[in-house]
């Protein structure tokens, strides 16, 4: 499994490994503190991990794979989006507080399935540092709007490199929450749910208004 920031390769009937395409400490350790993989070992450059698992799947590969469809598409059920979220705001957690990082954008190419029902993220590209003493990071990458779940502050980024509120990343999460559960800017269909009071907080257009608890 190829990807631009690592590949998957099975090395046994339960056991993955993991190569990073370069040191990749603080997101080894927000996978490591999510606690999705089980036996999970680091080794020490920092690019490489290994695993017990019985499937490893894409985003695309495990969509693909389900039942549930809206409209002809594919789509995941409440109780999937429910873990993806939870799972994917765990690990933001802890690169926000630990490693002063946070992802600024996501994409379900960079996001693995793990039997079926744990969520990681995976890239580095889309990592962006916190600057000290503020609330913003600093994107230093340029991005594609088209293919990604970005904030709006991103789609209003004129040059690079560019500083955004980092509550940027709850923006994303929750659009990409909402293209699982196949919903347009209406999330009508789950409301009184807690998912929907979390989704409504992550896509508020101020980011001073964004959070990402569950109530």
């Amino acid at each position: 499994m190829n990807n631009v920031d690592f590949t998957i390769y099975k090395e046994g009937a339960t056991k993955y490994k993991i190569v990073f395409s370069s040191y990749s400490e603080p997101l080894i350790k927000s996978i490591v503190h999510s606690q999705q993989l089980d036996d999970i070992t680091v080794y020490k450059d920092y690019r490489t991990i290994t695993f017990s698992a019985i499937t490893v799947q894409t985003y695309a590969e495990f969509r693909d794979g389900l039942l549930h469809e809206m409209n002809g598409v594919k789509r995941l059920s409440y109780n999937a989006t429910l873990r993806l979220v939870s799972s994917l705001a765990t690990q933001l957690k802890y690169l926000i507080e630990t490693q002063k990082s946070c992802f600024y954008l996501y994409n379900t190419d960079n996001l693995i399935v793990i039997d079926g029902n744990k969520f990681v993220y995976m890239s580095n590209q889309d990592l962006a540092k916190l600057i000290p003493d503020s609330k913003t990071m600093l994107i230093i990458q340029p991005f594609s709007c088209r293919t990604n779940f970005v904030a709006p502050e991103l789609r209003r980024i004129v040059c690079i490199p560019a500083k955004v509120d980092y509550r940027a990343s709850y923006y994303s999460l929750g659009a990409l929450a909402r293209n699982c559960l196949c919903l347009d800017d209406s999330l009508d269909c789950i409301k009184g749910t807690k998912l929907y009071a979390m989704l409504q907080r992550c896509l508020e257009e101020d980011p001073n208004d964004r959070s990402i608890l569950f109530v």
